[in-house]
C-alpha cells in the first residue's frame, strides 16, 4: 500500500504594513477570521499655533485730511478724486488777500508793541507819550474795523441762509403741488398730471434743499464765531493801549514794562498765527498718495479748520496745514466731518472684525495675525492695532471690534474686498507634538496609546497647546515613541492553501480590504 503524506502549510499570526504619508503606519495583526489594525504617528518636535478666525472687509488706512488754515473763497482745486500726487504738490488755494491784509495788520501791531516796550523800558517822555497816545487810536481804530467787520459777516450770512432757506421753502412748495397734482394709478395716466418720476425729482431737490441750508447754517456759525473772536481781541488790544497810556502818565514802572513785553508775545503770536493763515492759503501734498476725497470747488467759500493725519501716514508738508497724529478706525476716522481733500497712502490697509465676549481676552494689541484676502491664494501678515473697549450688542449677542493693520504696501488689493483673518493667540515652538487625534480624553485625565508586542498600551500624559492638527505633550512621552491615532477592524477570509498560495481570486487582498475605524 502507498502511503500518500500531506504538507501543513504554517500561516504566519502576525503581519505589519507599511502605509505611505504623514508618518502613520498601519499595523495589522491576524486571527482565524478577523485582524485588528493600528494607524500610528511618531512623536516629534514640532511647532503648535493657536488662532482665532475672525473676518470683515479691507478699509483704507493711512488718510491724511487737510483744511485751510482760515475760511476764504477758493480760487482753484488742482486735483480730482483718484488722482495721484506727490509730496508738496500744490492741491487748492483760497484768496490770499484778506489773509495778507492781516498779516500786514498784525506786524503792524506788533512794531508798535515793540517800540513801546523800548520807550517804557528807556523811561517816560514826550515822545513816548505821544506814540502811547497813538496806539490807543489804532487799536480804537482796529476795534471798529473789528465791529464793522463782524456785522459784515452777520449781514453776509443772513444772506445766504435767507436764499438758502427760500431754496428750501420752495423745493417742499414745489413737492406739495406735484404730489397734489400726482398721476393716478390708470393707465395711461391722464395728460397734465405729475408722474412719479418728477416726484421723485422733487423729493431729491428737497433733500439737496435741507443739505444746503445745513451748510450755510453751518458755515454762517463759523464766519460769526471767527470775527467775534477777533473783536474780542481787539478789544483786549484797545484795554491794554489804554492801561499802557495810563501807566505812562502815572510815570513808568516795573509792572508797566511786564505788560509791555506781555502784550509783544502776545503780538508775536499773533504774527505767526497770520503768517500760518497765509501760508496755509494754498493746500499741498504733505506725502505721497492717492486723493481720495475733494470737499471744495471755485468759488465756494471754504471753511477753515486742521488738518490731520490718521492710521499709518503722518508728517507735515509745504504749504499744507500741520498735521496731527490721529486713531486709526474702521472706516479711517470714523467721523462725520467733512474735510476740504482728503489723501490716500496707497497699499496700506487694515480688516475690522469681531470676537466673541469669551475670546476677547485671548486677543491683545501687538499680537500677529494671517489675513487671506478674498480671491488670493497667499496670506499676508498684520498685527492686532485696536480692540474696542466695549461690546457691541446685536439681539443679546456681545461682540468686540478687533483692528488689524496689514504689513507693508499692498497695491494690489481693493477697498472693500472680504478677508478672513487667524489671529494668533498663543504658539510653542520646538516642543514634543502628536496628532491631535492620538489623544484620548477621559474623566479630566489625557492618555495615548502605544503599541508593545502588537499590542495596545494606554499611557497618561499631560498635554499642553493644541490647534487642529497637533496637541503638545507635556509629559508622559518621549520624541520618536509610536502612538496609535485610530483603530480599524476588518473581515478577512480563513486562509487555505489556493489563497495563500496565490491561487483563485482574492488571493493576496489580506487586511487590506475595507475597514471600519473604531478609535482615534
Amino acid at each position: 500500500m502507498k502511503l500518500t503524506v500531506r504538507r501543513r502549510l504554517v500561516v504566519p499570526t502576525a503581519v505589519a504594513v507599511a502605509v505611505a504619508g504623514g508618518g502613520a503606519a498601519l499595523v495589522a495583526r491576524h486571527g482565524a477570521s478577523s485582524s485588528t489594525q493600528y494607524r500610528t504617528a511618531v512623536a516629534t518636535l514640532g511647532t503648535v499655533t493657536q488662532t482665532i478666525s475672525l473676518s470683515g472687509n479691507l478699509v483704507p488706512v493711512g488718510e491724511t485730511d487737510l483744511d485751510f488754515g482760515s475760511s476764504g473763497r477758493v480760487t482753484a482745486v488742482d486735483v480730482h478724486p483718484g488722482q495721484a500726487v506727490t509730496a508738496g504738490q500744490p492741491l487748492a488755494t483760497i484768496d490770499p488777500a484778506a489773509l495778507q491784509a492781516a498779516l500786514t495788520q498784525a506786524q503792524a501791531t506788533l512794531a508798535s508793541a515793540q517800540a513801546r516796550l523800548s520807550l517804557d523800558q528807556a523811561g517816560p517822555s514826550a515822545q513816548s507819550l505821544a506814540q502811547s497816545q497813538a496806539g490807543v487810536r489804532t487799536a480804537q481804530t482796529q476795534l471798529q474795523s473789528a465791529q464793522t467787520a463782524l456785522a459784515d459777516t452777520q449781514l453776509i450770512d443772513q444772506s445766504s441762509t435767507g436764499a438758502a432757506q427760500n431754496a428750501l421753502t420752495a423745493a417742499q412748495s414745489k413737492l406739495s403741488a406735484d404730489q397734489a397734482n400726482g398721476c393716478p394709478s390708470a393707465s395711461p395716466p391722464p395728460s397734465g398730471c405729475t408722474t412719479p418720476q418728477q416726484i421723485g425729482a422733487d423729493t431729491t431737490a428737497l433733500t439737496a434743499a435741507r443739505n444746503g441750508i445745513s451748510s450755510a447754517q453751518a458755515k454762517a456759525q463759523q464766519s460769526e464765531h471767527q470775527a467775534q473772536s477777533q473783536l474780542s481781541a481787539a478789544q483786549v488790544q484797545l484795554q491794554n493801549a489804554q492801561a499802557s497810556l495810563t501807566a505812562l502818565q502815572q510815570g513808568t514802572s516795573a509792572q508797566q514794562v511786564q505788560i509791555d513785553q506781555s502784550q509783544v508775545q502776545i503780538d508775536q503770536i499773533s504774527v505767526g498765527n497770520a503768517q500760518t493763515a497765509l501760508t496755509q492759503a494754498t493746500l499741498t501734498a504733505p506725502v505721497n498718495g492717492v486723493v481720495g476725497q475733494v470737499n471744495v470747488s471755485v468759488g465756494q467759500i471754504a471753511p477753515g479748520g486742521s488738518s490731520s493725519s490718521t492710521g499709518s501716514s503722518s508728517g507735515q508738508g509745504g504749504a499744507s496745514s500741520a498735521a496731527s497724529s490721529g486713531t486709526s478706525t474702521g472706516s479711517s476716522t470714523g467721523s462725520s466731518t467733512t474735510h476740504s481733500i482728503v489723501i490716500l497712502t496707497p497699499g496700506a490697509f487694515q480688516v475690522v472684525g469681531s470676537v466673541s465676549d469669551a475670546q476677547v481676552n485671548r486677543v491683545a494689541v501687538g499680537q500677529r495675525a494671517r489675513i487671506t484676502v478674498a480671491g488670493a491664494t497667499q496670506s499676508i501678515t498684520g498685527t492686532v492695532t485696536g480692540i474696542a473697549p466695549e461690546a457691541t450688542v446685536t439681539s443679546g449677542v456681545a461682540t468686540f471690534p478687533v483692528t488689524v493693520v496689514l504689513d507693508g504696501s499692498n497695491p494690489s488689493l481693493h477697498a472693500g474686498v472680504s478677508a478672513s483673518i487667524a489671529v494668533v493667540v498663543n504658539q510653542v515652538v520646538h516642543v514634543l507634538t502628536v496628532p491631535s487625534s492620538a489623544i484620548r480624553p477621559s474623566g479630566g485625565a489625557d492618555s495615548v496609546q502605544t503599541l508593545v508586542d502588537g499590542q495596545p498600551q494606554t499611557l497618561p500624559v499631560t498635554i499642553g497647546a493644541s490647534d487642529a492638527l497637533h496637541t503638545q505633550v507635556v509629559s508622559g512621552l518621549n520624541e520618536g515613541d509610536t502612538v496609535v491615532i485610530a483603530t480599524v477592524t476588518s473581515s478577512v477570509p480563513t486562509p487555505n492553501a489556493s489563497s495563500l498560495l496565490g491561487g483563485g481570486r482574492g488571493g493576496g487582498r489580506g487586511a487590506g480590504g475595507a475597514g471600519r475605524a473604531v478609535g482615534g
